[in-house]
């Protein structure tokens, strides 16, 4: 009984969050779930942080369009610009998203439907991983503490099941637990 309720929370979560990666969201709504202002969105497009979107057309305005994956990036961005990291190192870690998309959403989709926490890890400069509390793995976690002189590092983890939730929450969706 209880191995059948546990398959049927991961199904739902999995549901949910595959709902959620493809759907497509409002430039307003992106800019709700990331905290970034519409004249940040601008100005990341120019320097080409922002994540590839979709345009709408409506009359003569095109409308942005972000899927969740997007707002996920945009949220993780942001949190890592309020720390003072410089744009150019934005530009690096959005570029390892952008390459790593379809890995990066497939592996927060099942980690999160199994009712692991995700996070991204990073030294704030050219390292970046997923992982996640049911990783049994942590080589990568250890030697990202550590930079190439041999001392430690900055480490810094962001929480992806807060950006989900919080994604949801903006969407009006119940936060996955």
């Amino acid at each position: 009984m209880k191995k059948q309720k546990t398959k049927e929370a991961y199904e739902l979560r999995r549901d949910i969050l595959e709902s959620l990666l493809s759907n497509t969201l409002t430039a307003k709504e992106t800019k709700e779930i990331s905290g970034l202002s519409y004249r940040q969105l601008n100005d990341w497009d120019t320097k080409g942080i922002l994540p590839a979107q979709k345009r709408e057309s409506s009359d003569t305005w095109r409308w942005r369009r972000f899927t969740g994956a997007h707002a996920i990036q945009l949220s993780v961005l942001a949190k890592l610009r309020k720390t003072g990291l410089p744009v150019i190192d934005l530009k690096k870690l959005h570029q390892w998203m952008r390459d790593g998309e379809k890995s990066m959403s497939e592996y927060i989709k099942e980690q999160i439907a199994r009712g692991h926490g995700v996070f991204l890890s990073t030294n704030l400069k050219d390292r970046f991983f997923f992982n996640s509390d049911g990783d049994k793995d942590i080589s990568e976690m250890i030697l990202l503490a550590y930079n190439e002189h041999g001392g430690m590092g900055i480490v810094m983890q962001i929480s992806i099941n807060d950006i989900v939730n919080d994604i949801l929450k903006t969407l009006n969706q119940k936060p996955l637990k």
